[in-house]
């Protein structure tokens, strides 16, 4: 359906505009504002006609809640706000009108808000491939460490617990019963009594992996305080 998109000020609300739509005339929308308590007249500042102008008002309030007061008012320029409408309406206006709006100051505020938007892009994209080396480093850090090992010490242990449970099962069993009895014992005696070497080894290997964490997050954090500088 067919309407219009306009900007509107208001003398009583310096620094405020009006974003909003009609299916008539946005002239004849700033008469019905005015009997709407407001002290002076609205003015229009822009408008233009376009196919589903409910949508474009709605689109074009999303890329101005950064500078949203209130409701479809926004503290922003005339010009900014245009600039925010044409950036969703695209070539799709029907006819357009630049009432109060400086053609040339909304230029430059065009040529200002592309800049800024073509640095956060780049500052957002440089983020990601500096998190994505920051992450890179940290797995392989974490895949040179490894895991711990038992050591030496460990598997003496583990050769002593099976030749103990060999000899305590075959003081009752058949050899062969008594080999496989013995094993089983040994091993799960392993299992159990662990040595304090291998205890060592773990906490270490966790303490490493802690120190990893923790840079990686010091830099992660500092790649957010970057891009939030240059946001």
């Amino acid at each position: 359906m067919r309407g219009w998109v306009y900007v509107m000020s208001n003398k009583a609300m310096p620094g405020l505009v009006k974003v909003g739509y009609s299916m008539k005339d946005p002239e004849a929308r700033a008469d019905e504002l005015q009997h709407t308590g407001s002290p002076f007249r609205p003015a229009v500042e822009y408008e233009a006609m376009v196919e589903e102008p409910r949508d474009i008002e709605q689109r074009a309030h999303r890329a101005l809640q950064s500078c949203l007061e209130a409701k479809e008012w926004f503290r922003c320029t005339p010009e900014h706000a245009v600039i925010a409408i044409r950036s969703v309406m695209g070539a799709n206006a029907i006819l357009e009108n630049y009432k109060r709006v400086d053609c040339q100051k909304l230029e430059a505020q065009a040529h200002v808000i592309f800049e800024v938007r073509e640095k956060k892009k780049i500052s957002e994209e440089k983020y990601r491939v500096d998190e994505a080396d920051v992450l890179a480093e940290y797995k392989a850090a974490v895949e040179k460490l490894g895991s711990p090992n038992r050591g030496v010490v460990s598997y003496i242990n583990l050769a002593i617990y099976l030749l103990l449970g060999v000899g305590v099962a075959s003081e009752s069993s058949p050899k062969l019963s008594a080999l496989l009895l013995g094993a089983v014992g040994g091993i799960a005696a392993w299992a159990f009594m662990t040595d304090d070497d291998w205890k060592e080894r773990k906490r270490k290997h966790a303490n490493s992996l802690a120190v990893l964490a923790a840079a990686r997050d010091v830099k992660l954090d500092e790649l957010i305080r970057v891009r939030n500088q240059t946001a």
